[in-house]
């Protein structure tokens, strides 16, 4: 149910109701509630999938609206990011989003995890996280920019616990709900560990030893800007989401104490990968699959769902 609290716009209603309005003046309160955004807060009740508690709903993002910057092309014509998905090629201002969360686990969300990565993760300009990690010492030196670990946790500035916080969100958000874009969506269910993760994100248990969490950040100055989620086949142990020069990895089946020991979350020194095999595989799964087709430079900026 839809509820509008503008008193002009539930007048309005009420008199069409009761049949005292025309159809023509219904229709341009209709027209005028739709342009009077600042005016008019109009919401979704239903049930909210965190607290699971009947609510008003907020117009949820699946991807922070803070992150969307990191897709701004500033310098171009049409600053707008290009949403692909495997039918459909657009330019315009989009974001991911539907009635979800209530406004109480929207802000629990953003406290524990959403707001501290938006300020660190790479912005199109910036990429505190980045420098934060490579002006520290690796576990273990190598000339190898493929993979390096890092002890996040024994890096001060760094708040492991919110970025593991907002990974487990993102993994939990993509499958409890069928978020469109276009002509496609992002939904990867987790079946029975969806409760699990709901109960985490709540701060009601612990995250168990058969889930693990891999964090990696592009050590590279212009890390591709693609938001990609996978590509994740059909019941894989482990699930993908790129984003903002991050990419996590979720780990559900099969996990070995080596695993845990590259943990974000299990790990004693809360370890964080710098990794250009990150930029590659966002860059190989960008190029390969729709560059050709639609004429893109290799700087575009893009959000893909498979």
């Amino acid at each position: 149910m839809h509820t509008c609290k503008n008193p002009k716009t539930r007048a309005a209603l009420a008199r069409r109701q009761q049949g005292d309005t025309s159809p023509l003046e219904g229709l341009a309160h209709a027209n005028a509630a739709a342009q009077s955004l600042g005016t008019i807060e109009c919401m979704l009740q239903g049930v909210c999938k965190l607290c699971l508690q009947a609510k008003d709903l907020q117009n949820s993002h699946f991807f922070p609206r803070g992150m969307y910057r990191a897709l701004m092309d500033v310098e171009g014509n049409n600053p707008n990011p290009v949403h692909l998905t495997t039918q459909t090629l657009v330019q315009k201002s989009q974001h991911i989003r539907d009635h979800v969360l209530c406004r109480d686990c929207e802000q629990l969300l953003n406290r524990n995890g959403e707001n501290w990565v938006v300020r660190n993760a790479f912005n199109g300009t910036e990429f505190r996280l980045r420098d934060l990690i490579l002006h520290s010492q690796p576990i273990s030196p190598t000339d190898d920019a493929r993979m390096v670990a890092y002890p996040g946790a024994e890096i001060s500035q760094i708040d492991m616990a919110a970025l593991v916080y907002f990974g487990v969100s993102l993994f939990w958000r993509a499958s409890v709900h069928k978020w469109q874009m276009l002509d496609g969506e992002v939904y990867e269910p987790l079946g029975q560990l969806e409760e699990v993760l709901r109960r985490y994100l709540l701060g009601e248990r612990h995250l168990p030893e058969d889930i693990t969490v891999h964090v990696f950040v592009s050590p590279r100055q212009e890390p591709w800007r693609s938001f990609c989620v996978g590509p994740n086949p059909p019941n894989s142990p482990i699930k993908l989401m790129l984003l903002a020069g991050l990419m996590y990895v979720f780990r559900m089946d099969g996990v070995t104490d080596l695993d845990r020991e590259h943990c974000a979350y299990h790990s004693a020194r809360g370890v964080i990968f710098t990794s250009t095999t990150l930029d590659d595989m966002n860059g190989y799964v960008t190029l390969s699959t729709y560059l050709k087709q639609s004429g893109l430079n290799s700087q575009a900026s893009v959000q893909i769902v498979l």
